[in-house]
């Protein structure tokens, strides 16, 4: 098995505009019309629960390695993902997630209108 190389993780940045995209999108939007703060309290809930993915798919790989015949290091696999929760765990506990409540969506073309 290859080094898992996360620095190909999405910048913040890129996850930012992913999320103000989706958020309009789910909403019926503009993008301008997505707060801010919702989106950082998106970006915060998306980073806390990568800590739940690296648990999962660490367990995942110490049971792959009792019970598949594949080929495959799923001992370092499972290493590998438990290394890098312990890694970013301080740095996700601390972040902290409130509440955002958002706007209403409000129909396209309808901003300004005076009907």
């Amino acid at each position: 098995m290859d080094e898992m190389d996360y620095s190909l993780y999405p910048s913040e940045e890129a996850q930012r505009a992913w999320l103000r995209t989706y958020l309009a999108q789910y909403r019926d939007v503009t993008e301008e019309e997505v707060q801010v703060d919702e989106v950082e309290l998106w970006l915060a809930w998306v980073t806390k629960f990568t800590l739940a993915s690296h648990l999962f798919w660490g367990m995942w790989g110490f049971l792959q390695a009792c019970h598949s015949s594949i080929d495959f290091d799923y001992v370092k696999y499972g290493i590998a993902r438990l290394a890098e929760y312990h890694r970013k765990k301080q740095e996700v506990f601390a972040l902290a997630v409130g509440t955002v409540v958002p706007s209403p969506p409000v129909p396209h073309g309808t901003v300004g209108s005076t009907t």
